[in-house]
C-alpha cells in the first residue's frame, strides 16, 4: 500500500494529500457558513499550507492550486466529467520559513468570495469545495508547459497544530 491508502474516502484532519494528473483531490466543507445569518461577503480567502518535507522528491511540490465547487452528490470517480463547475483562478503557493517552527513551508491563498457567496444562497450541504491541482500541465507561476503533470502535495487540514487549513473571512451583516 501507499501513504494514502488509509486516507482514501476518509476525513481530512492533521494532513491531505492532492496529486496531480485526475489523482487525489480534496473535498471540503466548512460546516458553519450558513450560520452565519443573511451576510454579503466582501472578501474570503481558503489559506492552505504544504510543508516541505524532502527537496529530493522524484514528484515536485505543485507550484499552484485551485478549488471549484462540485455538487455533493456526484462521486469522486465522476468529478472529471462534470462541466458546470465554478473554478476559481489559480493560486501560486510560496516558499517561505515560518518562523515559530523554522521549517520550510509553501503557502497557498485562494480568493474564493465568489464562491462561498454562491455557497450561502444555496441550500446547506448542496455542494462541497474540491482542494485539486491544475490538471493542465502549466506551471502557473513561471508559464512554462509540461507534457504530465508530476505534481503532488501533502497538505496540512484543519486540525494541524502549526499550519491549520482556514478561511479567512470579512463580511457584512445584511439586515
Amino acid at each position: 500500500g501507499s501513504t494514502v491508502d488509509g486516507l482514501l474516502n476518509s476525513p481530512v484532519t492533521e494532513e491531505g494529500y492532492l496529486q496531480g494528473m485526475a489523482g487525489l483531490q480534496m473535498r471540503l466543507q466548512i460546516p458553519h457558513l450558513h450560520n452565519l445569518g443573511n451576510i454579503v461577503i466582501n472578501s474570503a480567502v481558503l489559506e492552505v499550507v504544504a510543508i516541505e518535507e524532502d527537496s529530493e522528491s522524484l514528484y515536485p511540490l505543485a507550484p499552484s492550486v485551485e478549488m471549484r465547487l462540485d455538487p455533493i452528490d456526484v462521486p469522486n470517480s465522476d468529478i472529471s466529467r462534470l462541466t458546470y463547475l465554478d473554478y476559481a483562478s489559480p493560486a501560486a503557493g510560496f516558499l517561505e520559513t515560518d518562523s515559530a517552527t523554522d521549517q520550510m513551508i509553501r503557502r497557498y491563498e485562494l480568493p474564493i468570495p465568489f464562491s462561498l457567496q454562491r455557497l450561502l444562497s444555496e441550500d446547506p450541504n448542496n455542494r462541497d469545495i474540491i482542494l485539486r491541482i491544475p490538471e493542465d500541465g502549466i506551471n502557473n507561476i513561471t508559464g512554462n508547459a509540461l507534457f504530465i503533470n508530476p505534481y503532488q502535495l501533502k497538505v496540512a487540514g484543519p486540525n494541524h497544530p502549526d499550519f491549520p487549513m482556514k478561511v479567512k473571512l470579512y463580511y457584512t451583516e445584511v439586515k
